[in-house]
């Protein structure tokens, strides 16, 4: 009988896959791999509608299989990353996320959006350093830490402001403030 996991575990494998989501995005373009880029964004937004209980995992799972089909490179039976497994043998399960970290599956909502606008224009650099100001988001989700966050909005997202368009960080801002708030500051 498969054993279930509790939802810290099953929140962990979720951000397994998104950080996956995003490596796999900088992977393709440092490739030239543009075409299969509207994969992993379609990924992306699955998996934030997990977070944000719009869908379940057991419908993640079948758009997943539908768009991913096994691949030898994982190195494993199953040919799908090690988190899916996780996920398939938890499907029935839902993920609740605390209120504390509902400003970061924002923070990832916001950055899906501008990665599909990036693919559409073709700016592939700019979905790389989309990437690299968010690829923390998933660990301060999971951990939702204090020092953490702080350095995130200290240091991400000053970062973030000198680096890009008022019209790619506008979303961004309202969330910030949401989160600094969160934190007495």
């Amino acid at each position: 009988m498969r054993e279930m996991l509790n939802e810290c575990t099953l929140l962990k494998t979720i951000c397994e896959q998104i950080r996956f989501c995003f490596w796999s995005f900088v992977g393709k373009i440092s490739n030239k791999e543009y075409q299969s880029l509207e994969i992993d964004i379609r990924h992306l937004d699955l998996l934030i509608d997990v977070l944000l209980s719009k869908i379940s995992i057991d419908t993640y799972l079948k758009n997943y299989y539908i768009m991913s089909p096994p691949s030898e490179e994982y190195g494993n039976a199953c040919g799908y990353p090690p988190g899916i497994l996780t996920l398939e043998n938890n499907k029935k399960s839902c993920v609740h996320v605390s209120d504390d970290v509902h400003n970061f599956i924002e923070v990832l909502a916001v950055c899906s959006g501008n990665i599909k606008k990036y693919i559409c224009n073709r700016n592939y650099e700019a979905i790389k350093e989309e990437i690299y100001y968010n690829h923390n988001v998933p660990s301060l989700i999971e951990s939702n830490i204090k020092e953490l966050i702080e350095y995130y909005l200290d240091i991400e997202c000053k970062g973030f402001k000198a680096r890009f368009s008022m019209e790619a960080i506008q979303p961004y801002l309202d969330i910030w403030e949401k989160i600094r708030l969160q934190l007495g500051g």
